[in-house]
């Protein structure tokens, strides 16, 4: 008898479960998300859950409405952010809702203010490209990409700013000293394989 109750219990939870995915909190989320929900489906962004100065961001902590080929599907007026240390593409669905991460391989492109994004380790595009993200300054005969990576590290003589942290952190502390800093880089294309350029070289071909 005591088995048969439990039984019974477990089928009420199992049937609360299958309703709230399918209830209308989430079939309103949803319709308005519509073909886009896909996107939002993910595993949520890294937290890094420590004290630190600057961010992992590309750019940015400000998340902007962008476009992106993502699964051979493209999506327009999407929130983007690009997690510059872990070379991962962020979303999420509006303002203050959860941050979501996109599978990398998935994303062939995307743009965020006018500048293209593109995944040159993507289907081997390039055998010797990183993994994460190259924005594409020229194409060509001489491309040209540059790309943004954040470390972390942790050095009291770290300061803000560009001889510092590589950028300006408003919400800098000078009591912490694991901080994010930047490395830029510049490439082209020789023989098929990416080339790291320097970023005067990268200017002269850019004008």
């Amino acid at each position: 008898m005591r088995k048969i109750g439990i039984l019974i219990v477990f089928l009420m939870l199992l049937s609360l479960s299958v309703c709230a995915q399918g209830g209308p909190e989430y079939d309103s989320f949803a319709a308005s998300a519509g073909t886009k929900s896909v996107l939002y489906r993910g595993r949520g962004a890294k937290k890094y859950n420590f004290r630190y100065n600057g961010h992992y961001f590309w750019d940015s902590r400000e998340y902007k409405t962008g476009s992106l080929c993502y699964n051979g599907r493209i999506y327009t007026d999407v929130l983007l952010n690009v997690d510059a240390y872990e070379q991962e593409l962020l979303t999420r669905a509006s303002a203050g809702s959860a941050e979501v991460t996109l599978i990398r391989d998935y994303v062939e492109w995307f743009e965020i203010d006018g500048e293209r994004f593109v995944n040159l380790e993507r289907e081997n595009v390039l055998a010797n490209a990183e993994p994460g993200f190259y924005i594409e300054k020229r194409t060509g005969d001489i491309p040209v990409y540059y790309r943004v990576i954040k470390y972390i590290t942790s050095n009291v003589s770290n300061n803000n700013g560009y001889s510092g942290i590589g950028y300006d952190d408003e919400y800098y502390r000078p009591d912490v000293i694991d901080c994010f800093i930047i490395k830029r880089y510049y490439y082209t294309i020789k023989n098929d394989k990416l080339k790291k350029i320097g970023r005067r070289k990268a200017e002269q071909l850019l004008k």
